[in-house]
Order: C-alpha cells, then sequence, then structure tokens
C-alpha cells in the first residue's frame, strides 16, 4: 500500500478496540453488529458526499469491512447537505437510511461503468425529514446525453434487490419550474417513451411507504411506481397521513391486481377521504386484503357501496374513527365486519 494512503488512513480513522468501532470522514464504523453498522452524523459545515464515499471505501474497504456487508445510516444537523447520485450503489450496502437531510444531486445520475458494475444488494431505503433538489436543466442534460440508461432506470425507479422501501415527512425541492408549455421535444418524446417502455420487475420488494407527505407528491410518486412495476412479493402499502381525498388511481384497479398478487394490506389512515366507493376486489385475487381507513372523514355509506362490501368477503375494511351518521346500514357494516 502506498505510503501516502497509509497516511490518509491513519488520518480519517480514530481506533477504539474496546468499542468495537472506528471514526472515518465523520462516519462511525460499529463492528458489535451483523452486519457492521456505519453511522455519519453531517452538520452545515460539513460536505459529505456519496461519492466521495463510495471513492473511499472502493479504495480501502477491505481494510475498514474486510468481505462483510454493512448498513449506512445517515443523519443531518443544523441543516446539513449531502451529495446523493443515483443509481444510489455502494459494494455491500444492504440498507441505507437518510435523514434529516438537503440532498443535493440526487437527479444528477451517474451512469458511468465504475458505478453500474457494481452488484447491488440493497435491501432496505428509507428518507426520513428530508428535502431532495431537482433541476430540470439536469434532467435535460440526461435525456440528451443518456436516452436509453435514463429510460431503462427511470423505469424502474429503484432497485430490484429492494424489500423495503420508506419515504416519509419529505419533499422535492424544484429549483427550475418547467411547464409543458416550454418543454423541449427531446422531453416530449423521452416522457412517451417512458410511458411505452416495459414494466419492471420488483421480485423483492414487500414493503412500501410514502407517508405525510405533500398530497400531490404521494400520488404521483405512488402511480409512478405501481404503474411501472410488477411486484410479485409486495404484502404491505402504507399511504398513511397523505392529505389524500382520493386514493391514487392505480390503487384498486384490474392492472393492481394483476402485478400484486400477494398484497395483504393498504394502510390509508388519517388522510381526507369521504366514502368508500373505491374500493374493488376483481374475482381472479385469490388472497385476503384489509384497507385501513381509520381516521378519515368518512360519515356515510351508500346502499350501493354495502352491496360492493358484502360481495367482496375476501375484503376486511376498517373504518373505526370516522364521524359516521348512524344509519341502519352502518350497523349492518358493522355487523358485516366484526
Amino acid at each position: 500500500m502506498p505510503w501516502f494512503l497509509i497516511y490518509s488512513i491513519l488520518f480519517l480513522v480514530n481506533f477504539d478496540f474496546e468499542k468495537g468501532e472506528k471514526i472515518v470522514s465523520k462516519c462511525r464504523f460499529l463492528y458489535d453488529n451483523s452486519p457492521t453498522s456505519v453511522i455519519c452524523g453531517v452538520t452545515s459545515r460539513d460536505q459529505w458526499s456519496l461519492d466521495d464515499f463510495r471513492g473511499l471505501m472502493n479504495d480501502t474497504k477491505k481494510f475498514y469491512l474486510g468481505d462483510n456487508q454493512f448498513t449506512l445510516d445517515i443523519e443531518c444537523h443544523g441543516g446539513g447537505n449531502i451529495s446523493i447520485r443515483q443509481p444510489i450503489k455502494l459494494p455491500g450496502m444492504t440498507s441505507l437510511t437518510v435523514r434529516n437531510c438537503y440532498i443535493t444531486d440526487y437527479y444528477d445520475y451517474d451512469f458511468s461503468q465504475e458505478v453500474l458494475s457494481i452488484e447491488s444488494v440493497l435491501q432496505h431505503l428509507k428518507f426520513t425529514s428530508c428535502k431532495i433538489e431537482h433541476r430540470h436543466s439536469v434532467r435535460v442534460k440526461h435525456i440528451q446525453k443518456n436516452f436509453e440508461k435514463l429510460l431503462a432506470y427511470e423505469k424502474c425507479q429503484i432497485s430490484n434487490t429492494l424489500r423495503n422501501f420508506i419515504f416519509q415527512n419529505s419533499s422535492f425541492i424544484d429549483l427550475e419550474r418547467s411547464s409543458a408549455s416550454n418543454m423541449p421535444k427531446e422531453e416530449e418524446y423521452y416522457k412517451n417513451e417512458l410511458k411505452r417502455h416495459e414494466k419492471c420487475a420488483h421480485n423483492n420488494l414487500t414493503y412500501i411507504e410514502m407517508s405525510s407527505l405533500h398530497r400531490i407528491t404521494a400520488e404521483v410518486m405512488f402511480n409512478d411506481l405501481l404503474q411501472n412495476g410488477i411486484f410479485n412479493s409486495l404484502n404491505v402499502i402504507n399511504l398513511t397521513n397523505n392529505d389524500l381525498a382520493l386514493v391514487p388511481s392505480s390503487l384498486f384497479t384490474d392492472s393492481m391486481y394483476e402485478t400484486v398478487d400477494r398484497l395483504e394490506q393498504v394502510d390509508l389512515s388519517r388522510n381526507k377521504i369521504e366514502d368508500i366507493s373505491f374500493l374493488f376486489m376483481p374475482i381472479m385475487f385469490n388472497g385476503r386484503l384489509n384497507v385501513d381507513l381509520t381516521r378519515n372523514v368518512i360519515t356515510e355509506i351508500s346502499n350501493q357501496d354495502m352491496k360492493k362490501l358484502k360481495s367482496f368477503s375476501r375484503l376486511g375494511v376498517n373504518i373505526r374513527q370516522n364521524p359516521l351518521i348512524c344509519t341502519c346500514n352502518q350497523k349492518l357494516l358493522y355487523e358485516l365486519r366484526r
């Protein structure tokens, strides 16, 4: 190993053998857990980049981790900014959690061979209380230079190795607002091609959560993901606390049931849904599906909806803690669902 690399490692790392940890470039490596936990704290004075961290790990991974896998937890304090480019790949990283961060460069994709050649083992991806920066000009640049790679990546949106995808209390910051009237021709063509591109298979994904978001953010993110994918293992969809007056258009459709044959639970609690007319279950769906509609603003169940619910013998609906007006229908619904 070159002397300057040895010096860099000694400069960045503090050893604490009693606690089983090392400190590396603002990050703690905790070896008492399996897999190893890497925890990074970022303040407003720091500059933290996933690219730089990947470079550090690529150069000295065996020194820090050997051949072991690890989880990465990044938390920002006092307005800390971090740079994360997609695809989100680090050798051996099974989990990434990002909290309270302002994220730049998220849509400045890195399609270099170095990144594309990394075999992803990422199973858990979570963003909570984050703001993600979006620049329209950067997206157009990638459409012009990386059309096919961007098309394939954005159709899938998330790694097909993921088991859990969680996006909580977070938002996107559009720094260069665009409209359909000034959309470049290449971007319009790209959007049409994206619709026609084949669906992406998410064979391992069991849990999707998009919660405590702006209503439009929740609708767009969820519809984009569900309409573009096939989910052979998906058990739970959690859309709680998103101010939804209407459920996303991709929910409870024939198309949804064709791609989520193992779905067991949909959480729509703590929204502003007024009725249950959207509920639908085709005969071909063999499983039992539970829908949580607690703490919405449902006041009445129509006769038509009552007949519909009676026909869905494998559909469980929880409408507790709604401002229901007591009628015979509500009594029948209670008897039907208890």
